[in-house]
């Protein structure tokens, strides 16, 4: 179970290139819990930053996402940036696309460090086993299925409509 701290789908920090700067422009991230890395349009880095000619882009770090649709986006690079929330700063990095219609997003793991959701893990924290193993027959006629880690002997493809169009749900 994932809990937001923030009532709305986007939270506005404020962004910028120097640790010392405590105000930078202030800049909406959609808090996506599906997302593995930060995201932030080219026009956007180039507004907060005033690098206009990307001097402090590391363009090495050029690559491809793979966005839920299927579709690759390339990387333009990565930057370090600084983002104030509630009066605490923290240093998080960033993947720079050119601008086609993305918003600025916040991964999960950023979210997480900086406090913005805390994710419940019902196995630790809530939840009490309530079944007990050696009394259930199911259990016991398919033990093999549910002990270790593994994974399902042949392929396995999910079918989808190719004509619905993929959607991301903020939290």
């Amino acid at each position: 179970m994932i809990v937001g701290h923030e009532s709305r789908e986007m939270v506005t920090l404020a962004v910028s290139k120097d640790a010392k700067v405590v105000t930078g422009h202030e800049v909406a991230f959609l808090m996506d819990t599906g997302a593995e890395c930060n995201l932030l349009p080219l026009d956007v880095y180039k507004e907060v930053t005033d690098d206009l000619d990307l001097n402090f882009l590391d363009t090495r770090a050029k690559s491809v996402l793979i966005l839920a649709n299927g579709y690759e986006q390339p990387i333009e690079g990565k930057a370090t940036l600084y983002v104030t929330h509630k009066g605490n700063t923290h240093k998080i990095q960033v993947n720079l696309v050119k601008d086609r219609g993305y918003e600025p997003i916040r991964s999960k793991e950023t979210m997480t460090e900086m406090n913005l959701i805390k994710i419940l893990d019902c196995d630790r924290d809530l939840c009490v086993n309530v079944l007990k193993v050696e009394t259930d027959p199911l259990l016991e006629e398919y033990d093999d299925v549910f002990e270790g880690l593994g994974k399902l002997h042949g392929k396995y493809s999910i079918v989808t409509d190719k004509f619905v169009k993929p959607v991301a749900h903020p939290p």
